[in-house]
Parts: C-alpha cells; sequence; structure tokens
C-alpha cells in the first residue's frame, strides 16, 4: 500500500521529495517556491497572481511562442496555483520527458522576462478574474469570508483587487520577483517512474547554485469573536457565510474533527444535506469543509437561499453546527470514514495528487505521512473519540458574512458594505 519516500536536502534549503510509484510510465511533479500572497505588499496586492502567470509566459532565452510550444512538446498537463505561503508549479507528463520538464522549469524558474506587452494580457485575465467575483456570488461570500474570519495575510484573496492590479508594473514584478522568489524553503516533489539518483543529480545541477531566502510570513491570525457583515447586491439569491475556527493539521485532534465535519457536510446523507436541505427546505446549496492553515484551521460553510428565507436560513444553518456538540451516530460515524477512506485511495492512484499531498505534509508536519498512517487514523477512531473531539472544540464564535439585497432585519451589530 505505501511507496518509500526518499529525500534530499540542497544546499540552499531546498528540499526534493520523491515517491518511486513502479510499473508506471508517468511522472508527476509539484515545485512549491516560498512566494505566497501573505508577503505582498498592502499597495501590490495581487502582484504574486501577476508573476505567477507571467512566470509561464516567457523567459530571457525564450519568447512566448517559443515557451509555449516547449511545454506542449512535453506532452505536459500543468497548473499553477497561488496559496497564501507558496506558489506552485505542478505538471503530469510521461516520465521519459521528466528530466527535459525540469531543466525547463528551472529556466522558467530561475531567468523568467516580465515585458510590458505581456504584463497587458496577463492583468486583462487578472481584472476579469476579479470582475467575474460579482457575477458568482456564491464565490464571492467565500472569499470575503475568509478575509472577515482569517485576520492575517491569510485570509486575503490571490486575486488581489482591482486598485492594486490595475497599476503593477513590471519593475513592480523585477522587485517582487527578486525579493520573495527565492529558493531557501523551497520543496521539490516527484512521484511516478523515475531513477533517485539520477534526479537528485539532476535536480543539483539545475538549481544547487540558486541562493537567497525569502521574507518569513507572520503567523495566522483567527477572528475569535462573533462578527456580522452584511453586503449589498441586487441578486434574487441570498449568499450566507458562516465560519468559525477549528483546529490545524498538526493537532492531536484533528482527525476526528475531520470525520465530523464528513459527517456534517459529506453528500447526500450528511446532516447539512438532510437537515437544511431537505428536511427544512430552506436552501438550494448548502455545505461546509475544514480548511487547513499553517498552524490553524477554521471551519468554512456555505448556505444558499432566497433573500425572504435568509434569516430562518442563517438560523437553521447555526443550530445544525451548534448541535455537533452533541455527539454522532455510529451510522454516521461508518458513513463518514467510507467516504474519507475511499477518497484517499483514489488519490493514491494519482501521481499528481500525491505530489500535492507530498508538499502539503511537509509545510504542516517538517514530514511525508505514509498512507498507511493516514488510514489508521481514521480508522481506529470510535464513536467517542469523535464525540469528545466535537464537545472539546464546538461550532462559534461565528463569522458570518452575507450578500444579497437590501432588507431589514439584517441583524444587530452588523457592517452593511455597498
Amino acid at each position: 500500500m505505501d511507496h518509500t519516500i526518499a529525500q534530499h536536502e540542497c544546499g540552499n534549503g531546498i528540499t526534493l521529495l520523491g515517491d518511486l510509484m513502479e510499473g508506471r510510465p508517468v511522472a508527476s511533479f509539484c515545485i512549491a517556491i516560498p512566494a505566497g500572497y501573505v508577503t505582498e505588499p498592502e499597495d501590490r496586492l495581487g502582484v504574486t497572481g501577476l508573476l505567477a502567470g507571467m512566470m509561464m509566459r516567457q523567459t530571457r532565452r525564450r519568447a512566448p511562442r517559443e515557451l509555449s510550444n516547449s511545454l506542449e512538446s512535453l506532452g505536459l498537463h500543468r497548473g499553477e496555483a497561488v496559496r497564501s505561503e507558496t506558489v506552485q508549479f505542478s505538471g503530469a507528463l510521461p516520465a521519459s520527458e521528466l528530466a527535459s520538464a525540469l531543466r525547463l522549469y528551472a529556466e522558467i524558474l530561475r531567468a523568467p522576462l516580465f515585458e510590458p506587452e505581456e504584463l497587458e494580457s496577463e492583468r486583462a485575465l487578472a481584472m476579469q478574474a476579479l470582475a467575474s467575483l460579482n457575477d458568482r456570488p456564491a464565490r464571492k461570500v467565500m472569499v470575503e469570508l475568509r478575509r472577515a474570519l482569517i485576520t492575517s495575510a491569510h485570509g486575503r484573496s490571490p486575486l488581489g483587487v482591482e486598485e492594486t492590479v490595475s497599476r503593477i508594473s513590471c519593475a513592480d514584478l523585477e522587485r517582487e520577483y527578486g525579493r520573495r522568489f527565492q529558493p531557501h524553503g523551497a520543496l521539490i516533489a516527484v512521484a511516478g517512474a523515475f531513477d533517485w539518483g539520477v534526479l537528485v543529480g539532476l535536480v543539483e545541477e539545475l538549481f544547487g547554485d540558486w541562493q537567497g531566502v525569502p521574507p518569513r510570513p507572520a503567523p495566522v491570525e483567527i477572528r475569535r469573536q462573533e462578527y456580522a457583515q452584511m453586503l449589498v447586491q441586487e441578486t434574487a439569491q441570498q449568499q450566507i457565510a458562516v465560519g468559525y475556527p477549528s483546529v490545524g493539521l498538526v493537532h492531536p485532534q484533528f482527525y476526528p474533527l475531520r470525520l465530523g465535519a464528513a459527517v456534517l457536510s459529506g453528500g447526500m446523507s450528511s446532516r447539512l444535506f438532510t437537515e437544511v436541505r431537505e428536511r427544512r427546505g430552506v436552501v438550494y446549496s448548502v455545505h461546509a469543509s475544514l480548511v487547513t492553515l499553517p498552524g490553524e484551521g477554521v471551519m468554512l460553510c456555505y448556505a444558499g437561499t432566497t433573500p425572504q428565507r435568509a434569516l430562518e436560513t442563517e438560523a437553521v444553518l447555526k443550530a445544525e453546527l451548534l448541535r455537533m456538540r452533541e455527539g454522532i451516530t455510529e451510522a454516521e460515524l461508518e458513513r463518514a470514514r467510507t467516504g474519507i477512506l475511499s477518497s484517499l485511495m483514489m488519490d493514491q492512484e494519482s501521481s499528481l495528487a500525491r505530489t500535492g499531498r507530498m508538499v502539503a505534509d511537509m509545510r504542516s508536519l517538517g514530514r511525508v505521512r505514509s498512507l498507511t498512517e493516514v488510514y489508521e487514523c481514521y480508522r481506529r477512531l470510535s464513536v467517542a473519540d469523535v464525540n469528545a473531539a466535537l464537545e472539546a472544540h464546538p461550532a462559534g464564535p461565528f463569522t458570518t458574512v452575507q450578500i444579497g439585497p437590501e432588507q431589514d432585519g439584517s441583524g444587530p451589530g452588523a457592517e452593511v458594505e455597498q
């Protein structure tokens, strides 16, 4: 079931991780650079997303068309992700092309070229993404919930804001790239078919002489008192988002609380679906998830309803969240456990998903958990274990954000924004 994880520490602070999955003709990689949006300057919010996009457009050696053709010629399925503390470049491709891909990404990471014409194209995409939030209020309300609940820079949106994105220049990109895209603390995770000795030599050749230490992010801060915010937007639906502090991956009660979250919102048998949507019929969509942050965790919940039923929906949703403290049943535990373990096994079949898990584990725990370890952490939990964790970490205090048309009764103490 398990794969042995190989690890190599480069002298410049880069950690290489390898998960050999024999018998597969594919390889995947994830390169995580510690340059996430938490260290963006306040007057340049959104610059990290622009940087990630611009770095994939051209390098000092390759013009835009040449770089695009080089990437496509590898048969590469790629992606970029701007996260709170890292920017991640990932891909899956035939194992025979892994070395060529890493050479190309070394060039992308170490020798990007920022030209005004390409910046305007990338900025247009960023501004479109920001504008689209008004057309997707269900997504917008969750962005605003994170901003209200996570009071440190970790609560920012990776999209930034229009005011700052609109004025970012190539000089800003050069400055922020030089300040934050540094190798110390970076992770390179590879899974699939490869030769470990050859891989170590290649990474040392490509990245070993890259030197620099990025800014250190401030600790995560979570709001721990009641807060309500109403964002007025003329929509036919009312978007309701509720969040509260929970625990992170390092906490000893993470696993039982993760199971509790699956009981709350883990499919058509979950409590939110059956009680809030099916039995009470007050929403058209409802879900919740336990989101981990560096050293912390939060529960984020969403409900979509009509403006006329907004107050009732908020009350019913919070009542279900509070009811979790009373405990779950054996049947609920088994359904939740089966769902989590099935998802875990399916992810294990994907080399790309495996590289993402390796990076996440190293960032949170400083080590990579084996599949057996994670499996056993869930398998051995009893109803009593889960109920003890739910009682020790009840829902609340609530941070509530709503988007919808202006109306009376938005709640005492609510902060109303136009």
